[in-house]
């Protein structure tokens, strides 16, 4: 829409957030330190009675962690909002000790590594937008779908949202967090700004994911499980404990080797994986739904930061600015760098002086996420296919699942004990070597001896229940 909001009786002091998800309800609890209004606007059903799937968090269904950043960061928001999601479920574990966790080389010894809070995302929504709305200036508006952008009289700014309803909220500021499905970019065209460019790359990675019921096995010793992929056996998986005293067991594979959804493949497709210890896990487990596949996984930055003229009043946040590989596990916490970021942002200006300050909060926003996940691509576990663009065919060799392409990286020349360095504080996204910062270290694996190839010996622990693997 190009039209002013001039005849509209509600005064613009508020703020407007699009979408109730991590990304949007950080970004609420922030602008309410310095708006006396914020509202948030949700297209989905936002159920009271419990924590369940909505669909516009398709991704809900599969694995999901919290680093630890992210949990200090949140916490730091909303104060015990920790407290409230362990009392739902939830569990902080340390990775790798609590995990039965194979790497491209081998398996992980128990040893500390970086802690992560693991549940359902449908507990997380949950608990956040209790938590934010505890906060009287923030209301939510569910079932509502915003169709456009408002533009001030000057032509250079954004005064509101247009609501498919045709209702017009107006807003000093207009945040986007609407995620994958972002329509920003049209909305910039339909006023007659410039639109971002786009970097992105796909490794056409899939996954297939299903719940369980724990089963009763007094001698399990740990949490979780994670059996990484490589160049030559492109398939992997991983299984994370849930609220409900479930099991999410979530396989991974990529162009040929992408999981299948239906039930009777499931666990012949756990099987095939480098070690047999996830199908072990899984065999005399009760499934508690049907396997859902999600193949919508590809990395993408919209550059929202490098545009020049972009309108003031408008900001776009999560991932809506740039997504990532859910593979990586870094969403969520990058969702709260960007918060702090903004808050930071926030401190000195007064709600009349924010609409002007929207570039430069959209770069900080986006160097606060590029910072936490530097280096991730040469320091730690990755898609090595994700550093393809997304063009071209596709390759057999592009299915490198979460391997450094540095293989010496992995094993130290002429010892017995491979090595991934920096592979944990890595993935701790937000917690990089640095000033107040533990360096990254190298986690140790179990000694190897023995050529890495298929089939790969058990844990090097009693694995409680597993037999050994190959």
């Amino acid at each position: 829409m190009d039209d002013d909001m001039d005849d509209h009786p509600e005064p613009r002091d508020g703020a407007v957030v699009l979408g109730a998800g991590v990304a949007g309800l950080l970004a609420a609890r922030v602008l309410a330190e310095r708006f006396d209004r914020v509202t948030v606007v949700e297209r989905d059903e936002l159920p009271d009675s419990g924590p369940a799937f909505r669909p516009g968090v398709p991704q809900s269904r599969h694995a999901h962690v919290l680093w630890s950043k992210g949990v200090d960061l949140i916490e730091d928001l909303l104060p015990g909002t920790t407290a409230r999601l362990l009392a739902g479920g939830a569990v902080l574990l340390d990775l790798p000790r609590d995990f039965l966790w194979l790497s491209p080389a081998d398996w992980f010894l128990p040893v500390h590594g970086a802690r992560a809070l693991l549940g359902s995302r449908e507990l997380l929504d949950r608990t956040l937008r209790g938590q934010v709305l505890r906060d009287a200036r923030i209301r939510v508006r569910a079932r509502c779908t915003a169709t456009g952008l408002v533009a001030a009289a000057d032509g250079r700014s954004v005064a509101g949202v247009e609501l498919r309803s045709g209702e017009r909220l107006p807003a000093r500021l207009v945040v986007d967090a609407t995620g994958r499905t972002s329509r920003a970019p049209d909305w910039l065209a339909a006023l007659g700004h410039p639109v971002p460019a786009t970097t992105r790359y796909d490794s056409r990675l899939g996954y297939s994911s299903r719940y369980y019921a724990v089963p009763p096995d007094p001698a399990r010793r740990w949490r979780g499980m994670y059996v990484q992929g490589r160049p030559d056996s492109p398939r992997g998986g991983v299984l994370v404990p849930l609220d409900g005293d479930r099991w999410l067991a979530t396989l991974i594979g990529n162009g040929d080797h992408a999981p299948p959804t239906a039930q009777e493949e499931f666990l012949g497709f756990a099987r095939s994986l480098r070690s047999p210890a996830l199908h072990d896990a899984l065999r005399d487990a009760q499934p508690l739904s049907s396997p859902v596949g999600f193949r919508n996984t590809a990395n993408e930055r919209r550059h929202y930061e490098r545009l020049e003229h972009a309108p003031d009043g408008f900001l776009v946040l999560g991932d809506a600015a740039c997504r990532f590989n859910p593979v990586y596990g870094h969403g969520m916490t990058v969702a709260a760098l960007a918060a702090d970021a903004l808050r930071g942002e926030l401190r000195t200006l007064s709600p009349r002086e924010v609409p002007g300050a929207v570039r430069r909060i959209q770069r900080s926003t986006a160097a606060a996420g590029r910072d936490g996940l530097a280096d991730r691509h040469e320091r730690g576990p990755a898609l090595s296919a994700d550093r393809r663009p997304a063009t071209g065919p596709h390759h057999p060799d592009h299915a490198a699942l979460h391997v450094p392409s540095d293989r010496r990286r992995q094993r130290r020349p002429g010892r017995g004990r491979p090595l991934l360095r920096g592979t944990v504080p890595v993935r701790d996204a937000g917690h990089p070597a640095g000033p107040g910062h533990d360096a990254p270290r190298p986690v140790p694996l179990a000694p190897a001896g023995r050529p890495a190839h298929h089939p790969v010996p058990g844990p090097p622990r009693a694995a409680g229940g597993l037999g050994r693997a190959g």
